[in-house]
């Protein structure tokens, strides 16, 4: 057996879209990251908002490539990571597919808080999909809002809707 290591590249369509992603302007990158698409720099398991006390669960931390970051927490986007095969600084879009009912163990403690067993319960987790975002089509944004999501006041002129349509 050999000590080598092998060097995986990213496919070609990856790069692009990395590419695509770095050209665009911190405003618009920012808006994307609401959406929950960026280059994601983190995943793995953890206790939820990593607090010791709370039930395991699974994150995907995602940054607009500026000094914004995001964590999406869900126990399928471990599933729905690997199923796509995303490493850490790809650009990933994480849609909500619905909920789906899964069974539980849920901890039954005692009078002093110490878990002294479990028992199956039925309980609706969210659904997620990891995708590629298609970046080469035209930004959507929401139009009563600015780039910093504060509310923008409505433009009655021509001129000033043609303005405000050349910025974005």
């Amino acid at each position: 057996m050999s000590n080598e290591t092998k060097t995986v590249e990213a496919p070609n369509a990856a790069i692009e879209n990395i590419k695509q992603f770095e050209k665009l302007s911190d405003p618009d990158r920012s808006n994307l990251l609401k959406n929950n698409i960026g280059r994601m720099v983190e995943h793995g398991k953890a206790n939820f908002n990593f607090e010791k006390d709370s039930a395991p669960n699974y994150f995907v931390k995602l940054t607009d490539g500026s000094k914004n970051e995001k964590i999406v927490w869900g126990v399928d986007l471990e599933r729905a990571v690997s199923e796509k095969g995303a490493i850490s600084g790809d650009v990933v879009a994480l849609e909500k597919q619905g909920k789906r009912l899964v069974t539980v163990d849920e901890p039954v403690k005692n009078g002093a808080g110490e878990i002294v067993s479990y028992t199956k319960k039925e309980a609706e987790r969210n659904a997620w999909e990891v995708k590629s975002p298609d970046l080469s089509k035209p930004l959507e944004r929401d139009a009563t809002k600015t780039a910093d999501n504060s509310p923008q006041k409505p433009s009655t002129s021509k001129r000033d809707q043609d303005q405000q349509n050349s910025k974005q």
